[in-house]
């Protein structure tokens, strides 16, 4: 139960929200790399979420696709991008439009199920 506590208490931790922050996080499992630590700079990542969406959105595929750059641009300015589609913006709301997580795929390609065939159809020479 101690380290439960402890570990709670972590997340709150105001000095723990400061080094994540500033990037210094050497000697921090997953979150140590140079790039890592510049991408918590960049996003001034200060809460848990911010963490885990940082965690996706530096793998190879996120960032070659230009889509951390695009997160990075849509969480500090929120009110400057507008939706592809309403679907988007109930599904990806969270991730500011940007397709984080694997779910995020999924959740948004169920959603809009019907309007993709209408699409690919066409493609299908049917």
């Amino acid at each position: 139960m101690l380290i439960f506590t402890q570990y709670r208490n972590l997340k709150n931790d105001e000095k723990v929200k400061e080094y994540l922050k500033v990037g210094e996080t050497k000697g921090c499992f997953y979150i140590e790399s140079p790039a890592m630590r510049g991408l918590l700079k960049k996003l001034r990542c200060d809460n848990y979420t911010t963490l885990v969406a940082a965690s996706s959105v530096i793998r190879p595929g996120v960032a070659r696709s230009g889509m951390m750059k695009e997160y990075i641009y849509r969480f500090h300015n929120p009110g400057k991008f507008e939706y592809i589609h309403p679907v988007m913006k109930e599904q990806l709301e969270e991730t500011f439009g940007v397709m984080v997580y694997q779910e995020d795929v999924l959740k948004s390609a169920i959603t809009l199920q019907d309007w993709i065939f209408q699409m690919l159809t066409p493609c299908g020479g049917r």
